[in-house]
């Protein structure tokens, strides 16, 4: 009986040494990525990427805006580069190539642009809005987009930007509205970064207190340049020597749970924005009306989105709403079922005489949908972007001027 609980340690001991050994056997011969203690990135499904310095800081008005400058951005995650890209941001605190002007740029027509992460698009070369800048230019167009989209932010913080910021201040001819799935029901994104960590998440404007953030979840994503290219190089080429590492094992058990729970939570995540806002058998385009949006996303956001649309009507400036498609809608477009989010932005297309941009058609036109997406991350790639922009191009440009389904009752 002795001997019998001696060996049961001594197994115990056999297995870990032999699953050490077989982590670091996979890791040599690159079936598994190394990241030395940073379990995490072998499994993450997290919001938020890395950055090479502070990138974010409060805004009362807008939750935050970028920091002024050049900045550097990593996303990892189940030990694969999702992107790995530089971008600019301008005086205003937006991402653009160029500083915004209050006055007109001689006789050029100008659009301004709202929207979220898509329209933002830090992780990409190029957002979209900077691509149909360059279409425009290509075309020697009197035309110009001046981009005001935020990552995380949605219709509390335009409504904000457009009253309290460009309403009566900023010079333009019209607005671009570009909707993803759930940016009409979003509260103010408050994000702000340190030396070593981000804080953020969504935050009702009357909630907004100096201390705000000490309720808000924290990552530490902010690294040295030379500490992004160090985790790249470790996932690539791996450490000079996998003995010096100390125990692996802890970490890739703990990158395996961290799999497990992320990849549920972050299924669960997109059934729930799925159901309430992408797709629905019960959801029928006949019920919409303004009661709809009122029961739907609450009477004040509801009437942020009537007032602005119909203080823009008044003041004739054109106004193109365009629905950002997600990569779930986009495969209903194909197979000829309507999402939710366009049927909901053509209703109010034609309720306030707007022009229109069907997203999810437009893209299911030009490819499949896996060909416009990040994998593992839910944002358009570079592709998918620069299509977008070309549909934004052509209606700005052409005589079109709704790009829709034809049918508003297809599902």
């Amino acid at each position: 009986m002795a001997k019998k609980i001696i060996y049961i340690p001594l197994f115990i001991i056999g297995l870990i040494i032999s699953a050490e050994c077989l982590i670091r056997l996979f890791i040599s011969i690159k079936i598994l990525p190394f990241v030395a203690g940073q379990a995490e990135l072998l499994s993450s499904y997290q919001i938020m990427p890395m950055f090479n310095h502070p990138v974010s800081r409060y805004d009362e008005l807008t939750g935050f805006r970028w920091i002024p400058g050049q900045h550097q951005t990593l996303k990892i995650c189940q030990g694969k580069t999702i992107f790995y890209n530089d971008f600019k941001v301008n005086n205003s605190g937006f991402v653009s190539g160029f500083n915004y002007k209050k006055e007109r740029n001689g006789t050029k027509k100008r659009y301004l642009v709202l929207g979220d992460s898509f329209t933002d698009g830090y992780y990409l070369k190029e957002n979209w809005p900077s691509h149909c800048n360059r279409l425009i230019r290509n075309e020697n167009l009197d035309l110009e987009l001046y981009n005001y989209a935020l990552n995380g932010n949605g219709l509390t913080a335009w409504h904000r930007i457009y009253k309290q910021w460009i309403a009566d201040s900023m010079a333009f001819d019209g607005l671009i509205i570009a909707v993803f799935a759930n940016d009409l029901q979003r509260d103010l994104f408050v994000w702000t970064s340190g030396k070593s960590q981000s804080c953020f998440g969504w935050k009702a404007p009357n909630s907004l207190l100096l201390d705000s953030f000490a309720h808000l979840p924290c990552i530490s994503n902010i690294k040295p340049a030379k500490g992004l290219q160090q985790l790249l190089f470790e996932m690539n080429d791996g450490p000079k020597s996998l003995w010096e590492s100390g125990l692996l094992l802890p970490f890739y058990a703990k990158a395996t749970l961290h799999m497990i729970s992320g990849s549920m939570e972050f299924k669960t995540e997109q059934r729930k924005l799925s159901e309430k806002f992408i797709w629905n058998e019960k959801f029928s385009a006949q019920q919409l009306s303004e009661k709809y949006f009122i029961e739907k996303y609450g009477s004040e956001k509801a009437e942020m989105l009537f007032s602005m649309l119909e203080d823009l009507r008044k003041n004739n400036k054109e106004v193109i709403l365009a629905s950002v498609p997600d990569q779930y809608g986009l495969k209903l477009s194909r197979s000829g079922k309507r999402t939710i989010p366009s049927a909901e932005l053509q209703f109010l297309s034609r309720k306030f005489g707007t022009r229109f941009l069907d997203g999810y058609q437009w893209l299911a036109e030009q490819g499949k949908p896996e060909d416009f997406f990040l994998p593992m991350d839910g944002h358009w790639n570079q592709k998918g972007s620069d299509y977008f922009a070309e549909g934004i191009f052509g209606i700005l440009t052409s005589s079109i001027h709704i790009h829709e389904n034809p049918d508003s009752l297809r599902r």
